[in-house]
C-alpha cells in the first residue's frame, strides 16, 4: 500500500486515521462503488470511495466514517455522494421520504389545509 505525504513528514492524517478502521471493517469489494465528497470548515476537500456498490451499505459505511472525523477533530462535517446536489451535515442518516407521504403534503398544501 502506497504512503501519504503525512506519514512521510511523520505527522498524523485525520483521514486516513479514520478511514483504515473502517475499510477493514467493511471487505466486501464491488467493481461499482459509490464516492464521496467530504468538505471540512476550513475548505478542504477530501474524497472517499465506498467499497459498496449498494447505496445502503455504503450510506452506513460513509456514516461510520464521518463519525469517526467529527470524533477525532471535534467539528462537523459536510459531505454528500459525488453526484448529488445536497449536502449533509454531520453523521445523522439522511431523512428519506416515501413517494406517499410526498404526495400526502402536496396534497394538503395545494388545498391551503396546511398552516
Amino acid at each position: 500500500m502506497g504512503e501519504t505525504l503525512a506519514s512521510l513528514f511523520n505527522k498524523s492524517d485525520v483521514i486516513e486515521d479514520c478511514r483504515q478502521p473502517v475499510h477493514k471493517n467493511l471487505s466486501l469489494v464491488n467493481p461499482y462503488r459509490l464516492s464521496v465528497e467530504i468538505n471540512f470548515r476550513d475548505g478542504s476537500k477530501r474524497y472517499f470511495r465506498c467499497k459498496n456498490f449498494d447505496r445502503n451499505y455504503a450510506l452506513s459505511e460513509v456514516l461510520t466514517l464521518i463519525k469517526s472525523i467529527e470524533t477525532k477533530t471535534g467539528e462537523k462535517v459536510y459531505w454528500r455522494f459525488k453526484g448529488e446536489e445536497i449536502y449533509h451535515i454531520g453523521s445523522d442518516k439522511p431523512i428519506q421520504y416515501s413517494k406517499v407521504s410526498k404526495l400526502k403534503t402536496m396534497f394538503l398544501e395545494f388545498f391551503g389545509l396546511v398552516e
